[in-house]
């Protein structure tokens, strides 16, 4: 999906509504000027959710296309809930009135992440920002249409949840379920799919039970509380347990037993166990005794029910040719490990209902 095509009519309708009625309590002009973001030699004001910003027009229309058509179209007034020019008064300067410009399609706060983040372009070219600037200019960039800004907070915050299949560790990544509900809002395909991982193989997705149970309540009711970033909606806990299920019950097949279906390489092969040295995997009793120890004596099957992914890893890690396997047999396992670890991740894309990547163009 195209980060700059967000249906705001909802967030742009109520965002006017909002701004008629604070216009309505007492004062005929309550508008702040924002105390960083206030020029004395800017050439045009944007005015946000009551908070207004002095700028410079030539960088706004530089970067945003949004404002490129606003600015083109001066005179033309919206009552809509989108933006529009104020015709009478405008706002004092040294130079006389410069004109005043109400947006309705961002909130103030997120167009402040936008601003900080164009006004410091080397220090967040050379740090990660922190998630509520990433997560401001996401939105913001989104609805006023900054492209070079999206781009570069979509190639971020891909950066921070990455979704290839050789970044997985079993070091689970934070705030996962705020990620969830960013990307899911921005249409960042990748982060959705492994902020989703991260859940799963958290206890109860992350949530608290008391959240749980009132998400529960709100879908049943069918709305959300948008405010709540952690609360994970409905649809969205539904899609993380039946993933959940899907991976137990591979992992319950994978290493419930021990895999005595595959025969040993050797075993066909006309060297005598004597020339060759015997492997284990020819004494099923003996397999059966090694892998009770190793995977389930030692906890490992329990730790990583809820992660198969890395639990199969640790299948592929324990050192096999100590226990007596022969080479062909431990390559063998490993690489059918491997390939099931795969299985299950690209697995996810149709169990967590995640969009195409046609979607997300």
């Amino acid at each position: 999906m195209n980060g700059d095509a967000y249906n705001h009519a909802d967030g742009s309708s109520q965002a006017a509504k909002r701004y008629k009625s604070q216009r309505s309590l007492g004062h005929s002009d309550p508008a702040r000027q924002h105390p960083d973001f206030w020029y004395q030699d800017g050439s045009v004001v944007i005015e946000i959710d009551l908070t207004r910003f002095c700028l410079h027009q030539s960088t706004l229309q530089k970067h945003s296309a949004y404002f490129s058509a606003l600015f083109r179209g001066k005179g033309k007034s919206k009552s809509d809930g989108r933006a529009y020019h104020e015709l009478e008064g405008g706002e004092p300067s040294q130079n006389g009135h410069i004109p005043v410009y109400h947006v309705c399609e961002t909130t103030a706060d997120d167009f402040v992440a936008l601003l900080t983040v164009i006004e410091q372009p080397i220090k967040y070219a050379e740090e990660v920002p922190p998630l509520s600037i990433l997560a401001g200019v996401l939105r913001s960039a989104g609805a006023l249409s900054f492209t070079a800004q999206r781009k570069w907070a979509e190639r971020t915050f891909e950066r921070m949840w990455p979704a290839a299949f050789d970044t997985l560790t079993d070091e689970v990544i934070p705030n996962a379920s705020t990620a969830l509900t960013l990307a899911r809002t921005c249409g960042v395909r990748n982060v959705q799919k492994r902020a989703s991982y991260e859940l799963l193989r958290m206890p109860t997705f992350g949530q608290s039970i008391a959240t749980v149970l009132d998400t529960v309540q709100v879908g049943r009711r069918g709305r959300a509380d948008a405010t709540d970033l952690e609360a994970l909606p409905h649809a969205d806990l539904l899609r993380l347990v039946h993933a959940r299920e899907q991976l137990c019950l591979a992992w319950a097949e994978a290493a419930g037993k021990a895999p005595t279906d595959l025969a040993c390489p050797r075993g066909t092969q006309t060297q005598t166990s004597t020339e060759r040295g015997s492997c284990a995997s020819m004494d099923v009793d003996r397999m059966h005794s090694r892998w009770a120890e190793l995977v389930h004596t030692n906890g490992l099957f329990a730790q990583w029910m809820a992660d198969p992914l890395m639990g199969l890893q640790k299948l592929v890690d324990i050192p096999w040719k100590d226990e007596g396997f022969c080479k062909r047999c431990v390559s063998a396992r490993r690489n059918e490990w491997e390939e099931l670890r795969r299985k299950l991740w690209n697995n996810l894309d149709v169990w967590l209902e995640l969009p195409t990547a046609a979607d997300s163009e």
